[in-house]
């Protein structure tokens, strides 16, 4: 949250100067204009990243959840708003499906799931319900999902960018929802196994994960 506080007075030119390079950048090219699903952690400075790049051209609509004060929510939308993010409330799914079937890039947070809507996978060597939410709406919708993150390098900030990842589908929905998911998860726990520092997530990690 402070990362964001901080956004609201950097303009373009200043956030621009702290961004050192984007690896990567093929994939996203690649997407540019057809839509696609991008998954990012609580990793480095996610909305500074997304700021970046969206000034770089590459528009994006944010899923964000709702905080529990209106006028803190209203005040963190309007910093996304400011840096021309496209936004999003996770529980409006029916501005999130206007937005995938208007091939926008759809960015979500991929680590913490705030409801029951989690698939169980392995994950940092742990049975951990991951936020089922970016596989399902790939597969349903037939876009590609992108994992990638924003992290801390010197002085500057630079974006990790994956290959796309395209869903394979057997026919059966479940078991290509856990495939998926499998392969997502192992994507994003290689980010975190390399800059564990840098991982924002507060919260217990155990086998029993709901």
């Amino acid at each position: 949250m402070i990362d964001l506080v901080c956004l609201d007075v950097l303009p373009q030119e200043e956030i621009n100067k702290l961004f050192l390079d984007i690896h990567g950048v093929e994939n996203l090219d690649e997407i540019k204009d057809k839509g696609t699903i991008i998954v990012t952690l609580h990793m480095g400075n996610w909305e500074l990243g997304g700021a970046f790049l969206t000034y770089r051209g590459y528009d994006f609509t944010a899923v964000y959840e709702r905080h529990p004060d209106k006028n803190v929510s209203e005040f963190f939308n309007n910093i996304r708003l400011k840096h021309k993010f496209g936004i999003v409330d996770r529980r409006d799914f029916k501005a999130l499906i206007s937005a995938i079937r208007e091939k926008k890039n759809i960015a979500i947070l991929g680590d913490i799931s705030y409801d029951s809507q989690v698939v169980l996978v392995d994950f940092l060597g742990v049975n951990y319900g991951l936020p089922a939410g970016a596989v399902v709406l790939a597969l349903k919708y037939d876009i590609p999902v992108i994992p990638a993150v924003c992290i801390k390098s010197g002085s500057g900030y630079r974006i990790l960018v994956s290959p796309l990842l395209k869903m394979e589908k057997t026919g059966n929905y479940k078991k290509d929802i856990q495939f998926n998911a499998q392969k997502l998860a192992k994507i994003l726990e290689g980010f975190i196994l390399k800059y564990p520092e840098q991982w924002f997530v507060f919260k217990r990690f155990d086998n029993n994960e709901k």
